[in-house]
């Protein structure tokens, strides 16, 4: 976003980003989502939260029943997929 003369927004935090696109129609609703779900799963894993949050890693792997490293390798793929599938969006 810097580079299109956004510093501000993207300075603000994937959140903040999420807001401008959508606002904007920069990017597909449903490719937003997926990247608001990344934003909240990777949060945790950058900045300190409760243990009762409903993202962190232990939380989610509780819930889902997956090996850290299985969850975090597949959270890995899912944000590349989308981040290639966000730039083709925009060609």
């Amino acid at each position: 976003m810097s580079s299109k003369g956004l510093e501000a927004e993207a300075k603000k935090g994937s959140q903040a980003i999420i807001n401008y696109c959508s606002k904007h129609h920069l990017v597909n609703e449903f490719l937003l989502k997926k990247f608001d779900r990344l934003r909240q799963v990777r949060n945790p894993l950058v900045h300190f939260k409760a243990i009762d949050h409903p993202f962190t890693l232990g939380r989610r792997i509780f819930w889902e029943q997956k090996q850290p490293a299985d969850m975090l390798e597949g959270d890995a793929k899912e944000a590349l997929s989308l981040m290639y599938t966000i730039l083709l969006s925009r060609a």
